[in-house]
């Protein structure tokens, strides 16, 4: 048996063992080389990342039908285990990409899906979830990023968000933000953001020891 397999994968379907086996592949050739920088070394993993998509490694549970592969979660968790134990920094990355195609596959507009969901599958998307926030951490009911509705249609984000994997050369992030205060944790929704409008800064936040290459 493959050394990324074990007998927990025993009775897989051939689909999920080529992914795994594809998986373990990119991580011995590719990732690697990544982890031998060290952790205070490592730059951002995008290319790595767009490399992976273009295998087919980002729509592990994005359905047959938009495009992916249809696999149950057990799949991606073994995906992520199998290149954690290459490099975690850049399983924690990836796994990024894939959790903001299937966010949207799961709970964006048909427009959503057809103007996203291709790109982020190839790769030439880059993804990652914009929930914390400097004086919130992960306390998801103190996000304070305001969203206003904008006269003639749409949304004004206002806020800041911090620790977001794959924001240092990303184009979308699925930013939380907080539409109706008084509702508290049930006024927070989620919005899809291109990271490269002029609106949107980016700024180079305090390094996270053995995560540089997300």
């Amino acid at each position: 048996m493959n050394a990324a397999l074990d007998e927990r994968d025993a009775g897989l379907s051939d689909e999920a063992l080529a992914l795994l086996r594809g998986v373990a592949a990119f991580a011995r050739d590719e990732v690697a080389p990544l982890a031998a920088a060290g952790c205070g070394a490592q730059p951002w993993a995008g290319g790595l990342i767009r490399q992976a998509c273009r295998l087919g490694h980002a729509g592990i549970e994005i359905p047959v039908e938009q495009g992916g592969l249809g696999l149950p979660y057990r799949m991606r968790a073994r995906a992520a285990e199998v290149l954690a134990a290459t490099d975690f920094a850049f399983a924690f990355a990836f796994i990024n990409q894939h959790n903001v195609a299937l966010r949207i596959a799961e709970h964006g507009s048909d427009a959503a899906r057809k103007r996203y969901l291709p790109g982020l599958l190839a790769g030439d998307l880059i993804g990652g979830t914009a929930m914390s926030e400097p004086r919130a951490g992960s306390d998801f009911a103190a996000i304070a990023t305001r969203a206003r509705r904008r006269d003639g249609g749409g949304w004004i984000l206002d806020g800041e968000k911090a620790w977001v994997a794959n924001a240092a050369g990303g184009e979308l992030a699925l930013v939380f933000a907080q539409t109706e205060p008084a509702r508290g944790s049930a006024g927070i929704a989620c919005f899809i953001v291109d990271l490269r409008a002029p609106q949107c800064e980016r700024v180079a936040g305090e390094p996270l020891e053995g995560l540089g290459a997300a």
